[in-house]
């Protein structure tokens, strides 16, 4: 199941300390395997809640990504956090899947520099996802962040 919603957010610049409310759109989807038990409705109920989760979760990192409106100046400790953990997390993973691989196959057993070029073509791959991610699902457009419009005044 996949959602789109907007969430409204207070922006708060940490160099500037400008503050506006905003709303910010972000999609949403179930991760999570379906239930097995046949309750089709409390199934539904629950996709879409992990949904919207997921939706909300991106548009906070949305939000936390973006420069101020005000002074463009961006929250580095944030982006710094968030590239940092990306990366780590991304070439651990390869380098499990890649060193698992010549193990299981037993082609580490044949050549150990196999092992090495694993552990040489992890970070590669994890600096690659890193990037592929930035620049993908993490970069608001205009369109993802917006202010909501002022209540015109009457009489």
């Amino acid at each position: 199941m996949t959602t789109s919603m907007s969430f409204p957010f207070e922006w708060r610049c940490a160099s500037c300390r400008f503050e506006q409310w905003v709303h910010v759109k972000a999609r949403g989807t179930n991760r999570f395997p379906k239930l097995d038990g046949g309750n089709a409705s409390l199934e539904n109920g629950l996709a879409e809640d992990r949904a919207r989760q997921d939706a909300w979760r991106s548009a906070k990192m949305k939000l936390a990504l973006r420069p101020c409106p005000r002074c463009g100046a961006i929250d580095r400790k944030t982006v710094t956090a968030t590239i940092v953990r990306t990366f780590v997390v991304t070439s651990l993973g390869s380098a499990i899947v890649i060193e698992g691989a010549l193990v299981f196959f037993r082609v580490a057993l044949l050549s150990p520099w196999l092992l090495v070029a694993g552990l040489v073509a992890s970070p590669i791959i994890g600096a690659s996802t890193t990037a592929w991610l930035w620049y993908q699902r993490w970069q608001p457009s205009r369109r993802d962040v917006t202010v909501p419009d002022e209540q015109a005044p009457t009489g």
